[in-house]
């Protein structure tokens, strides 16, 4: 079976994980915005990269390439 790929880049799975470890490495290194509560803004990025990631590997249809 053949099945047709899609770019990487064109993933909801690809960027949602990207914005998910950008949001805990951003938290690690102390960048808060201003007025931030203990980190809440990146706390609810990282929370939506999750689920993000997981709704996109739901709803995928094809496998993704790299190159």
């Amino acid at each position: 079976m053949i099945f047709e790929s899609k770019s990487i880049f064109t993933s909801v799975t690809f960027w949602s994980v990207v914005l998910g470890v950008v949001s805990q490495i951003a938290t690690r290194y102390g960048y808060q915005l201003p007025g931030d509560t203990a980190g809440l803004t990146n706390d609810l990025a990282g929370i939506a990269g999750a689920l993000g990631a997981l709704w996109g590997r739901l709803r995928a249809t094809q496998p993704v390439h790299v190159i």
